[in-house]
């Protein structure tokens, strides 16, 4: 039977190094910042689901379902990751945050090869030894233990999922996951951009 995957980007963040900016709305070689991150997920996924708390006129012309972090508003990516598994009706949820123009058209591929060879709950993104949480896919049966890592009172994207069947995917394709954090790194985003 073919597997059907659903992805939930994130742009409910607050977004305190880019002076408050919605950073999914920033512009990046003429187009959306989430727009980019749409078209990169369009031909891996079978729906989209965008986390956002704010703006929603704004995201709503993209034509996907829109949710946010309810009960935990603003509480951290956890808490918008939790809706968007309650939300799917498939087993798989990829996960990617809205300041990621780049990511590569084989990217939930390679994180569902790694996370079904060994039957994991969960598998991220590692470049460069630096782990990616939020670019990862994880299994909709984690929701009921980050549901319980949630009414905890835990927040730490990395504690959970460490504490759960998790493998680290390596990807060398570092320039992939580049994300933008602040307006200096949009502009060497911009400077650095060779096209896809």
């Amino acid at each position: 039977m073919t597997q059907k995957f659903a992805a939930l980007i994130l742009a409910g963040g607050q977004s305190s190094r880019m002076n408050y900016q919605d950073k999914g709305l920033l512009s990046f070689k003429n187009k959306l910042l989430i727009k980019h991150v749409i078209e990169n997920l369009e031909t891996q996924v079978d729906d989209i689901f965008i986390s956002c708390n704010h703006n929603k006129e704004a995201y709503q012309p993209f034509g996907y379902p829109l949710i946010d972090d309810k009960p935990f508003l603003s509480e951290g990516p956890l808490c918008a990751i939790a809706a968007g598994l309650t939300k799917i009706d498939c087993d798989f949820l990829a996960v990617a945050p809205c300041d990621t123009p780049l990511l590569p058209n084989d990217y939930v591929q390679l994180l569902f090869t790694a996370l079904n060879a060994g039957n994991h709950s969960i598998a991220c993104i590692s470049t460069e030894n630096k782990t990616q949480p939020l670019c990862a896919l994880l299994r909709k049966s984690s929701l009921a233990s980050l549901q319980h890592f949630l009414d905890s009172g835990q927040r730490k994207t990395m504690d959970w999922m460490f504490s759960e069947n998790l493998i680290v995917v390596d990807d060398p394709r570092s320039a992939c996951y580049s994300n933008v954090n602040t307006s200096r790194d949009l502009i060497l985003l911009e400077k650095n951009y060779r096209g896809r």
